[in-house]
């Protein structure tokens, strides 16, 4: 029988979200809307690419479950949403012409690094916490 699996927690989801808004979602909105909306018009693509470094940075911090996992969860979100912000607008650049799935796939190209040092840093967390002495 499958252990059962632990709930998310409100706060995990907020994580979940900022991380997807401040990355694909600003992405596809600055780069299909920037010549449109007064906001996007002025700003350089690394400043968006920082924005959303910053947003999965915070959301990196709201999904993780504990203090240790903390950091490693900040520059993963962090990395991910400036390696696949940089990726798309290498993929991307100003033309209209990759459809949707190419353009997932392009922020998924530049978001691989951030996930892997995330994944790397916390099964690396976890093997320090399983061979630590027990307490008490």
């Amino acid at each position: 029988m499958a252990a059962p699996q632990a709930t998310t927690t409100p706060r995990e989801k907020i994580g979940i979200g900022l991380i997807v808004v401040s990355g694909i979602i600003l992405a596809e909105t600055y780069w299909q809307y920037r010549d449109a909306w007064a906001v996007f018009h002025d700003l350089p693509p690394l400043v968006i690419a920082f924005l959303a470094a910053v947003g999965g940075a915070v959301g990196g911090w709201l999904v993780a479950k504990s203090p240790a996992t903390r950091l490693a969860a900040m520059v993963g979100g962090a990395l991910c949403n400036f390696g696949g912000l940089m990726s798309f607008q290498i993929f991307f650049g100003s033309s209209g012409r990759l459809s949707s799935g190419e353009r997932l796939f392009g922020f998924g190209i530049g978001a691989l690094p951030g996930i892997i040092v995330a994944a790397a840093w916390l099964y690396r967390i976890e093997k320090k916490r399983k061979a630590a002495p027990p307490t008490g």
